[in-house]
């Protein structure tokens, strides 16, 4: 039984011999990583002991998709179960809508005797969406999973599906190991669910998995890297209330950084370590800018949270950083010494070390319970606690003039901190950054509510300009302070050396641009006035 799932029958056209009830519903579903060990562990809980005694099953799926893939690249998952004893069953999964949360997708169930999709046997308007993805390419089969499945029920005030999976996905000659522990809200609340969650989490070695076991297979059946995931856009209706606004932004942030989780563990581009960072940022900037409106300590909380868990990140940054600009500038310039090469294998050596760490501190607790906290957050409106009846009719308020409020305190922050833009040390000149970045994050959020596009991209633009003149700045400053921490060895002298010589030169080269960029920027049309 699915969360929300409800059920219809088959139109009168199907076959007599396919007729089946389809179940549809949303899927609210936590999922974790673990090892066989782990799920051996996790079955010691409390909470099991007074379970519905486990079931095992054997859940032999097989995925289908287009030659090129195109329900993977609509977010959709067509599959067929073998439940054992001949039950077959086939399934449509989808994503599910931004409100609803990071746990939460839709699906689409409906029996079969077949063990190749028939896609009329979904609901009519499914079966016309399909169709129009699928065309005459047709279906193939993609990769199968093996999995011996434990089920249980367990009562927390809600019910909620328990199933350890232990197993293995197969494509061609490749194969992937899978230690699962998934949870899934059959009835009641998604608060029990995440409860329930943070509860296991906390004390046994539960990792939160975002990617599905179709996605897996895709990865394992085409050999691609997992790419970082930039922002996406942030659609709000100009005539949603601000609680609607906080819950559709702040989800906007976590989603931004559940999807650069997996590219980071996976991955060996650094620009996951850079997407996760960003989305933090973004994360922290919206909560500060709530948090100004209702004055909530939950807010302040997450972000110091979510500041603590970009820290864990910053020293493989800070060499990302370091050996990128050596990359584009030195290390491609006329006189470049030979030691520098030398020095940058050095680097990237300790790099290696450094995101290691990281990586082994993100497969521990903290992350995983941030996130389940940040999204009982949103689930729970814990803003809402002793909130002053004040507060409480601003939370009812359409979006559009607070939006307009808080782009404008941004914006007079920045005007005042950059007044005397020239003489500013470089801490006031990160600072100001800062705020740069803070205004940029606004304005990326609120900025579609106004109906002025051509302002809206004009102001962008300046701000942006802004951001990486100031950006150029903080690095240089960033990459002497971190040049000058390293131990003194003598095969560095000459390069760090020159590079310190370099990025002089590259900093009085951007600071020039200051001056123009900063009249641009205070000339640009405030789009939300």
């Amino acid at each position: 039984m699915k969360s929300g799932g409800n059920r219809k029958k088959r139109p009168k056209s199907a076959r007599a011999d396919e007729i089946a009830d389809i179940t549809q519903g949303k899927e609210i579903e936590i999922k974790f990583r673990t090892s066989r060990a782990g799920l051996a562990a996790i079955q010691s809980a409390p909470e099991f002991a007074s379970a519905q005694p486990f079931a095992t099953k054997q859940l032999d799926s097989t995925y289908f998709d287009t030659p090129d893939h195109a329900l993977d690249h609509n977010g959709m998952i067509l599959r067929i179960r073998n439940k054992g004893e001949g039950s077959l069953v086939q399934c449509l999964k989808m994503p599910g809508l931004p409100e609803d949360g990071l746990f939460s997708r839709s699906e689409e169930e409906v029996a079969t005797t077949q063990t190749v999709p028939d896609i009329g046997l979904f609901a009519p308007e499914t079966t016309q969406r399909l169709s129009g993805l699928i065309g005459e390419s047709g279906l193939q089969r993609q990769f199968e999973t093996r999995i011996s499945r434990q089920i249980g029920v367990i009562e927390n005030g809600s019910t909620i599906e328990v199933a350890l999976d232990d197993g293995s996905i197969h494509a061609g000659d490749r194969i992937s190991e899978i230690h699962e522990v998934e949870l899934e809200l059959v009835g009641g609340n998604e608060s029990d669910l995440i409860k329930l969650a943070r509860r296991l989490a906390s004390e046994y070695p539960l990792c939160l998995d975002v990617a599905s076991k179709a996605e897996k297979g895709f990865r394992l059946a085409n050999g691609n890297l997992l790419e970082p995931v930039k922002a996406g856009p942030v659609n709000l209706d100009g005539k949603s209330d601000l609680e609607a606004v906080i819950i559709d932004i702040v989800s906007s942030c976590l989603n931004h950084f559940c999807a650069n989780l997996d590219p980071f563990r996976l991955g060996e581009n650094p620009e996951s370590i850079h997407q996760l960072r960003v989305a933090l940022r973004r994360l922290r900037a919206a909560l500060g800018l709530f948090d100004k409106v209702l004055e909530r300590h939950q807010f302040r909380d997450l972000r110091q949270r979510a500041k603590q868990i970009a820290n864990i990140l910053a020293e493989t940054r800070s060499f990302d950083a370091l050996i990128e600009m050596t990359r584009k500038g030195p290390q491609v310039s006329p006189g470049c010494p030979a030691a520098l090469d030398a020095f940058i294998t050095e680097m990237q050596g300790l790099r290696a070390a450094s995101c290691n760490a990281a990586w082994a501190a993100f497969e521990g607790p903290e992350v995983t319970l941030f996130v389940l906290d940040m999204r009982a957050c949103l689930t729970n409106r814990d803003w809402r606690k002793e909130l002053p009846d004040e507060a409480i009719e601003k939370l009812n308020r359409p979006i559009r003039r607070l939006a307009a409020d808080m782009l404008a305190k941004l914006h007079k922050d920045v005007t005042k901190r950059g007044e005397k833009l020239p003489d500013l040390d470089d801490d006031a000149r990160h600072e100001l950054r800062i705020g740069f970045k803070k205004l940029r994050y606004g304005a990326e959020f609120f900025g579609r509510l106004f109906g002025r596009p051509k302002q809206y991209r004009t102001y962008l633009s300046a701000v942006s300009a802004m951001q990486d003149i100031l950006g150029t700045h903080n690095d240089v400053v960033a990459a002497r302070i971190f040049l000058d921490a390293l131990a003194p060895h003598p095969g560095r002298e000459r390069a760090v050396g020159y590079l310190l010589g370099w990025y002089d030169r590259q900093m009085a080269l951007s600071d020039r641009k200051t001056s123009k960029s900063w009249k641009a920027f205070l000339k640009a049309p405030r789009f939300w006035r």
